[in-house]
């Protein structure tokens, strides 16, 4: 059984060592806030992993029939009056505990407290001693005395084995940036730990110190060591979002997606890490791909910030009628500020169609009304049909993308080792790859006829003093970071005139690209998604092993 504990605004609450509970924070003047929290906690239990499936931005929550929670009740009914007493026992301590060192900072009476609830809970082995005596450091700690964290570590020297220091020190470590000595002890809680997902969370707690250390590489390694095709699809899931919390970390935007869009792919209902994703995506400039993911959100988790932000995506696509009707609802239904902040800009140049359909219909009540009532009427159906159709082509085309990255998601973590050096075919043309560890490098130069000498040849008939030959050059240079089959790679192009040209002195010209690979299987062919610099206009194309 799961117990949710709303906490008003105000109230200190630490729940850093009640695994079994939720805590979700709320502002009694607008509750609706923590709707998210508590949709988030109840489709985590109540949808179960065989019942996930990689569906569309239509997908839905498993129906809840009432027999079965009639009984679970029934089941729970027996001991409700008992845990209850239990869990209020317990809270009782906890706050006294705390308000003796940190409100009132009476150490000794606190050690005399602490020394009372020991012998309360003697024979209660979910609650031993080093847990009360870990909170008496962690609360000293909070209080401002400067010697609770030697006394805490010397607590973990004598006590190597007992998790409860082991969690709080890992903790205190990170808020204090020893990341390094933070990361250590995250493992060493993974080493102990026997559930596979609490396991996973704690390495994702390592990686996460590692990443804030700038130590990306142990961070990455840490996970991968960890991938196994036969884990279930929730552990999967876990792996991949850690992943992606390491990426994000590192500021790799599209790494960062690629394995966001697996786990996605995997746990569709992660509401916080979707609307993450459509956040990172907007931020980036993929409006297309970040519509999709708050569409997702509105549909199965709607709130005021989902439908705001899905009004600005809307905005940005120039869809106004769906962008005002997003940021209505945001601020009627949920009272989200921020979104009637954005509806208030909106009313300035922008219409409402309903609203303008409500003033259409009190307009016919009146005898000979205008005749530009009915081309009003034809305007806003044929204004809901055109952004429909913009939509459409707006979620379809992020179909080919989102596979790309969640195939590039699989490439990077299935350990294979790609032989790639030779020469490649490719859109720019032939190059040689070297690879070197984890590096990869190409550059190559190509002569060509370049299209002006080759219009004033054809305009003059090839005669006089144009030459027929090459009279340009371009030259590639690639260089890029292998991981298994994925590769995350820059690529520079210098075109350049080699003189002779009818319209010479057009001088170097350069262009940056950036994209992803795959390598194949055997090794013969790569898949890529490419794109300029600074823009976001993606090409895919095969490139071929050729020696």
């Amino acid at each position: 059984m799961k117990l949710l504990f709303l906490i008003e605004k105000g109230v200190l609450i630490d729940a850093g060592l009640q695994g079994d509970l939720e805590f979700v924070p709320f502002k009694r003047e607008n509750p609706s806030e923590c709707f998210k929290k508590i949709n988030q906690i109840l489709g985590n239990l109540l949808v179960e992993p065989s019942d996930i499936s990689a569906s569309p931005a239509t997908a839905s929550l498993p129906e809840i029939k009432k027999s079965d929670i009639a009984e679970e009740q029934a089941a729970g009914d027996v001991s409700n009056t008992e845990k209850q007493a239990q869990m209020k026992k317990r809270w009782d301590a906890w706050t006294s505990l705390r308000n003796l060192i940190v409100v009132e900072k009476e150490i000794y009476k606190a050690e005399t407290k602490l020394k009372e609830i020991i012998r309360e809970y003697e024979n209660d082995e979910a609650f031993p001693k080093s847990y009360w005596e870990t909170l008496f450091y962690k609360f000293k700690l909070q209080a401002g005395f400067g010697d609770a964290l030697n006394e805490l570590e010397e607590m973990n020297i004598k006590n190597p084995d007992d998790s409860y220091p082991l969690k709080t020190l890992s903790g205190i470590y990170k808020e204090y940036g020893q990341y390094a000595k933070a990361a250590e002890l995250f493992l060493k809680l993974s080493e102990k730990e026997q559930i596979t997902n609490e396991k996973i969370e704690y390495i994702g707690a390592a990686a996460e110190c590692y990443a804030l250390d700038n130590n990306y590489e142990n961070a990455y390694n840490i996970i991968l060591k960890n991938y196994d095709s036969r884990l279930d699809r929730r552990s999967l899931a876990l792996i991949y979002k850690k992943l992606s919390d390491v990426a994000k970390t590192q500021k790799k935007n599209n790494l960062y997606a690629a394995f966001a869009e697996k786990a996605l792919t995997i746990f569709p209902t992660d509401y916080d890490l979707r609307f993450s994703l459509a956040h990172s995506y907007s931020e980036n400039g993929n409006q297309n791909n970040s519509l999709f993911h708050y569409k997702f959100l509105c549909e199965n988790n709607p709130d005021g910030s989902n439908l705001n932000n899905i009004g600005v995506q809307y905005a940005r696509l120039n869809l106004k009628a769906k962008s005002i009707e997003s940021y209505y609802e945001a601020h009627n239904k949920y009272d989200e500020t921020l979104a009637a902040a954005n509806l208030a800009q909106r009313y300035i140049g922008e219409g409402f169609l309903n609203q303008a359909n409500e003033i259409i219909k009190n307009a016919r009540l009146v005898e000979n009304y205008n005749e530009n009532i009915d081309s009003a009427s034809v305007t806003i159906a044929d204004t809901r049909r055109n952004e429909e159709e913009s939509l459409k082509k707006a979620l379809s085309d992020v179909q080919p993308e989102k596979e790309f990255m969640t195939k590039f998601a699989e490439a990077y973590v299935i350990p294979i080792k790609a032989n790639i050096t030779g020469k490649w075919s490719s859109r720019h043309g032939e190059i040689p790859l070297n690879r070197e560890g984890k590096k990869v490098h190409g550059e190559t130069e190509i002569k060509f006829r370049s299209l002006s000498n080759s219009l004033a040849m054809a305009k003059v008939g090839g005669v006089g003093g144009l030459r027929s030959d090459e009279d340009s050059k371009k030259r590639i240079f690639i260089d890029a970071i292998i991981n298994n089959s994925a590769i995350e790679y820059h690529l520079k192009i210098i075109t350049s005139s080699t003189g002779g040209t009818l319209l010479a002195g057009y001088g170097e010209h350069e262009k940056v690209y950036e994209g992803l690979m795959i390598i194949s299987n055997d090794t013969q062919t790569i898949n890529a998604m490419e794109w300029e610099k600074g823009k976001h206009e993606i090409e895919f194309y095969e490139m071929k092993k050729l020696q």
